[in-house]
């Protein structure tokens, strides 16, 4: 069974008998401690000594430790960062658990220089990258004496995520998996175990950004099929009356959908007791009709229809891209919102009345879609007298 690898992640020279000692506790608690001046550190001859470092970060670390001193360390010229500082960004992208630890005299050095480093010194890289740590990065940071009320504090934060862990295993095994596991995605699910604020609603929302993504294909074909498929040609009136008439049908239709998939959404969302397979499944409707509106656009654009009625092409064709540029941008906006509420009730310290978001998916008005239905009749009208004087 393959064990926990902690990566323990600071300056070697100055904490290298620290390092050593944290190395020994991790091992005697049954882990893997990875350290970069050990032999068993695993790197690839290929790379150089930057990119091994953050591989392995990327590749093999299951928690991440970062220890700061009073040195910054060697900085490398492509990021104007250091390796620990790399490191870190790196366990960060990664959302590995993360715990850091600054040396009590560092900060005290740190509050009485405050003001009287230049920019360029040693300490005032540490000094910075300790702010980044607490305050833009908004880390727990723990100040520690020496290297055994570190090792304490650490034993302390494995067992509490030893504990966290069992909690989280036991929601996922209240989860219905036979069919969660083969349908949604890493964060969907994780909205699921968790629940928190909200957690329907952005479940809801993740799982339609979701399955949208899955048609990038779609998207990209919308985008370039003017340049890239061979334009169809109407080949006489009433063939253009009846694709005229189809299209405004078609875009009616989506109208009309959206707001009984929107009711479906309502019907489907409970606070505390919503069916989940329910609003996945009109979650992927919205996502389906997306798709159909993709395939909508990408024909528009490739139609050449009769010089006298270009300009009625690029009304719908208007209609069209404005449907898809806000149904796009649908998820992402509702996510931002309940994500904007839940950090305004924790920083504001109050609880937000709270209201179901449901951004607007399409900015087409009911007078806008009047007038180019008006203006439909009236061309189907002039075809089909154009057509009787001709005898067809």
């Amino acid at each position: 069974m393959s064990k926990l690898n902690v990566f323990i992640s600071s300056t070697c020279k100055d904490l290298y008998k620290d390092r050593l000692v944290l190395k020994s506790e991790i091992e005697n608690l049954g882990h893997n401690a990875i350290l970069s001046e050990s032999f068993t550190f695993p790197i690839d001859p290929s790379k150089n000594t930057i990119d091994n470092c953050i591989d392995i970060v990327r590749n093999e670390a299951d928690v991440f430790i970062l220890i700061i001193k009073d040195k910054y360390g060697y900085t490398v010229p492509r990021t104007g960062r250091s390796i620990t500082h790399m490191e870190l960004q790196t366990a960060l992208d990664k959302g590995i658990p993360i715990y850091t630890f600054t040396y009590s005299e560092t900060l005290r050095q740190k509050v009485l220089l405050e003001g009287q480093l230049n920019d360029g010194s040693e300490f005032m890289k540490v000094c910075k990258f300790i702010d980044e740590v607490r305050q833009e990065r908004s880390l727990w940071n723990f100040e520690y004496n020496n290297v055994d009320g570190l090792v304490d504090t650490l034993k302390v934060q494995l067992s509490n995520l030893l504990k966290h862990s069992l909690k989280v295993r036991n929601k996922v095994d209240s989860i219905d998996k036979q069919w969660v596991f083969p349908r949604i995605s890493s964060e969907a699910y994780r909205l699921l175990v968790y629940k928190e604020k909200n957690y329907v609603e952005r479940f809801f929302f993740q799982v339609m950004k979701d399955e949208m993504d899955r048609y990038v294909d779609l998207r990209l074909d919308y985008k370039y099929s003017h340049l890239l498929n061979a334009d169809y040609t109407q080949k006489s009136l009433q063939e253009f009356a009846r694709w005229i008439k189809d299209i405004f049908d078609e875009i009616s239709f989506y109208s009309r959908s959206e707001i009984k998939l929107e009711a479906a959404f309502f019907d489907s969302y409970k606070k505390d007791d919503s069916d989940f397979r329910q609003l996945y499944h009109v979650a992927k409707c919205f996502a389906d009709r997306y798709a159909d509106l993709l395939q909508l656009g990408s024909h528009l654009k490739t139609v050449f229809v009769y010089p006298d009625f270009t300009d009625i092409q690029q009304k719908i064709l208007r209609i069209v891209d404005q449907s898809i540029e806000q149904f796009s941008s649908l998820p992402q906006r509702a996510i931002d919102a309940i994500c904007k509420n839940v950090e305004m009730e924790i920083k504001e310290g109050i609880e937000i009345e709270e209201h179901l978001y449901f951004p607007e998916i399409v900015s087409t008005n009911e007078d806008e879609l009047y007038q180019l239905s008006k203006e439909l009749q009236s061309i189907l009208k002039g075809i089909k007298g154009k057509c009787k004087n001709q005898g067809l």
